[in-house]
């Protein structure tokens, strides 16, 4: 089967695949069962141990409790057996080896890896972006996550944080992307322009990277069908509004 980011970029076949910050066992067959996809959130507590969730900073800031999560071995094998999706988010650099293990373990046209990197980090930062503690260590430099990459095969998401629209008005929107070109542009296939809350990415930056040949992520659940590039990666918080798999014809 040809990796479905592969399809989006070849066929122009968009391709939605299912965000969750909880994989429980309820959620990880009901996945398997529709033949669809599932995020893992890959972190790594103080004792060493990697597990499927946020950095523990994430909760202690919001104040909600640590997650309960199934264990990431049980997950890998369940999803290897069901030739399921995995989107592998990498919250930390400690845990790129473990990741790159279970990509190659996982097979690399059964997933993606994305990471937010420390060269698509914009300052200032917009007052509208509330600023959390652990960013700092979800921000990996973009040539430990390209090293998975090249030692992989495996298709890449790069993440930015900091763009928003007054910094698109300050320094100009042409300036922000021939940024986002420099470090993305030949090296992964995806891109993740967020913006801070209740601000949506211009559909003009999207169509500029996409004519660079780089596909844009973003939650089609927030985002409608009339605002979007003709072809994208997608997710969604609904199970029900993901791609379902199929084989190659």
């Amino acid at each position: 089967m040809t990796n479905p980011i592969s399809r989006i970029i070849t066929n122009h076949q968009t391709f939605v695949y299912f965000h969750t910050h909880e994989v429980t066992q309820t959620i990880l067959d009901a996945a398997i069962v529709q033949h669809k996809s599932l995020e893992l959130d890959i972190s790594i507590a103080p004792d060493g141990e990697i597990y499927i969730g946020h950095p523990l900073a994430m909760y202690e800031f919001k104040n909600l409790p640590p997650p309960h999560n199934l264990p990431l071995d049980e997950v890998l094998r369940a999803a290897k057996a069901a030739n399921l999706f995995l989107m592998f988010d990498v919250k930390d650099v400690r845990v790129l080896p473990r990741v790159q293990q279970a990509i190659l373990e996982h097979g690399v046209d059964n997933c993606i890896l994305h990471s937010c990197v420390e060269e698509l980090v914009f300052r200032p930062f917009s007052s509208k972006l509330v600023v959390e503690p652990h960013w700092n260590n979800e921000q990996l430099p973009v040539d430990a996550v390209l090293a998975v990459k090249q030692a992989t095969g495996v298709p890449v998401a790069l993440c930015s944080r900091g763009i928003s629209q007054e910094l698109l008005d300050a320094k100009g929107q042409a300036a922000i992307v021939g940024q986002i070109l420099t470090v993305v542009k030949g090296k992964a296939e995806v891109m993740v322009p967020t913006m801070p809350p209740g601000e949506t990415t211009p559909l003009s930056l999207m169509q500029t990277l996409l004519d660079n040949g780089i596909v844009s992520l973003f939650n089609v659940d927030k985002r409608s069908p009339e605002d979007r590039p003709a072809y994208y990666l997608g997710s969604t918080d609904d199970l029900a509004h993901a791609t379902v798999l199929e084989s190659e014809v």
